[in-house]
């Protein structure tokens, strides 16, 4: 799998009896795409916090607690989910990058 802007890039595929795992050089972040992951049905998220050191890790799952909390409250906005997505990304190892992965491309651009 490439990016379409760099079709150099390459992207490893795995598949096992959890689902298919694409693997990336960044983190996924996609605190400011709750909102609309929550209006296509994903209500179930999954967080992943291997680089993460501990207490860090800890920190970034409180947050997706409150924009969970905020989002069942409809009080959720977009300047929540911005400054919620800083608190992540001050926590987040500074060694390793975030961004929001394939979730922002047309698919058929994807190859």
């Amino acid at each position: 799998m490439a990016e379409p802007s760099d079709p150099e890039s390459h992207y490893s595929i795995f598949e096992d009896n959890h689902g298919t795992h694409i693997f990336a050089n960044n983190d996924l972040d996609l605190m400011t795409k709750l909102t609309e992951l929550v209006e296509h049905g994903f209500t179930h998220w999954k967080l992943e916090g291997l680089y993460t050191p501990g207490q860090n890790f800890v920190e970034i799952a409180k947050l997706f607690i409150q924009a969970r909390g905020l989002i069942q409250e409809g009080n959720f906005s977009h300047d929540q989910a911005f400054l919620l997505d800083e608190e992540v990304r001050k926590l987040h190892p500074k060694n390793r990058f975030l961004d929001t992965g394939f979730y922002d491309y047309d698919p058929d651009m994807v190859k």
